[in-house]
């Protein structure tokens, strides 16, 4: 069956998105209430382990999209914005939009930081053998 999120719950996730600065993407917002959902079943230390190990899409309940979006558009704490396709935004009103830009080609670490992730992930370095959770929002 499908889950019915409670602006609560939305709310919430929009907020963590903010936290962690990423933009809440309709698509990020449907996958941080899943992981919240898997939270609360599960526990903290088992979410993690889920994670190191691959979250299997069966332990996350299938949240209603269509609902979602609603619950979003009809609450006065947020400001949804329409994107490319069937894509939105969710914007807090009250909060300014500072999120990271995974497009963008300025990189703000130090040299030091990738040589040292080299040396660590590449041949012969203790997480050579490492495996990292698929996609770019899973690793972040």
């Amino acid at each position: 069956p499908m889950v019915r999120v409670t602006w609560q719950e939305v709310l919430a996730a929009v907020e963590s998105l903010y936290a962690d600065q990423i933009q809440p993407h309709g698509r990020i917002v449907l996958r941080r209430l899943g992981e919240q959902a898997v939270l609360e079943l599960f526990g903290a230390c088992a979410l993690a382990e889920l994670f190191r190990e691959g979250l299997p899409l069966s332990a996350v309940p299938r949240i209603d999209r269509t609902h979602l979006r609603r619950v979003c558009e009809r609450s006065p704490a947020f400001h949804v914005v329409p994107e490319a396709g069937r894509e939105y935004s969710v914007f807090l009103r009250d909060r300014p939009r500072l999120f990271v830009d995974a497009c963008c080609p300025l990189d703000p670490y130090l040299p030091a930081l990738w040589g040292a992730m080299r040396a660590h992930f590449g041949p012969g370095g203790s997480g050579e053998r490492s495996r990292l959770a698929g996609g770019r929002y899973a690793c972040a």
